[in-house]
């Protein structure tokens, strides 16, 4: 059994040089949605790197065990839940399959590595459910060019600001503008399992569902 290693193969980067970060701050992580760019050339780019983004998110998200973007597409083809995630994502087997026969054979053994990596991190029982929701929110914080995930320190000082008694099991909660569910894991986080289960978020997008 090969076990995950955390470091290159994890991180959702495509295998070209993306912009450079400002300077001081942190590098801008690929959005999974982007808009169009006017110059076609950016466009293919940004569009390459939005599903490359896509495909290991998904890698992420499903219950399946997957090693490469053969088994995605055959996991989608067979599943139900799968094709619900693959379906949100706007992964389409026809372009999938596309890339399975097109791509260059190095980039596609770059993106198997990763898909694998990825999957293996998700599914990984030495890790507990509440760490592997945040690294997952670290790795995908960005999720379009308009969709960008509150960050963890922030959602934990808001919910941290609350009184310790503002919410019990009882406390009815909403968050109207979800991307990944970043508040309902801050109050799980302070106020435990059954606060948590009250909160009821509205997601932004296809992709924040």
């Amino acid at each position: 059994k090969e076990n995950p290693v955390k470091g290159k193969g994890d991180d959702i980067e495509p295998p070209f040089s993306p912009p450079l970060p400002p300077e001081g701050g942190e590098e801008t992580p690929v959005p999974i949605q982007t808009k169009k760019e006017e110059d076609p050339a950016n466009d293919y780019k940004g569009q390459f790197a939005m599903y490359y983004a896509r495909i290991l998110f998904f890698a992420f998200l499903t219950d399946s065990r997957v090693k490469s973007l053969q088994e995605i597409i055959n996991h989608i083809k067979g599943n139900a839940d799968n094709l619900r995630i693959a379906s949100n994502l706007s992964l389409e087997i026809i372009i999938l399959d596309l890339f399975q026969k097109h791509i260059n054979p190095f980039i596609l053994s770059e993106l198997d590595y990763k898909i694998h990596n990825i999957n293996s991190l998700a599914n990984d029982s030495a890790i507990s459910p509440i760490e592997r929701a945040s690294n997952a929110m670290k790795k995908f914080s960005r999720l379009s060019d308009s969709e960008i995930v509150t960050p963890e320190f922030v959602t934990d000082k808001i919910i941290n600001g609350l009184p310790a008694n503002a919410i019990d099991k009882n406390t009815m909660l909403l968050d109207i503008a979800s991307k990944q569910g970043e508040f309902v894991y801050a109050v799980y986080k302070k106020f435990g399992k059954e606060a948590a289960n009250n909160f009821y978020s509205i997601p932004t997008s296809k992709i924040a569902y």
